[in-house]
């Protein structure tokens, strides 16, 4: 396996960790999603560490990875936000 397929399939795994566990909140379940931070961690030192000319390669994908974390994290608020107010 190339160093290429590698990093492109860390963040096809980043990114299904992030639809599961949006899938899970979406159904009112708690999620944990501590792993994503180690996998992102991982992901940007393996580009880090391709030939610089390789790096733009990369960028789309992560940039999807970047707006799926972001649309995440505004789920996750909005879903807190709506617990805490019916708990009031």
């Amino acid at each position: 396996m190339t160093e290429q397929s590698k990093i492109l399939t860390q963040a096809e795994q980043a990114q299904a960790l992030l639809s599961t566990a949006a899938e899970l909140m979406t159904a009112g379940r708690l999620v944990s999603i501590a792993a994503l931070r180690k996998m992102v961690e991982s992901l940007c030192s393996a580009v880090a560490s391709v030939p610089v000319e390789e790096r733009a390669n990369f960028a789309p994908v992560m940039r999807d990875l970047t707006a799926k974390i972001d649309a995440f994290r505004s789920e996750m608020t909005e879903s807190y936000t709506r617990l805490t107010k019916e708990e009031q």
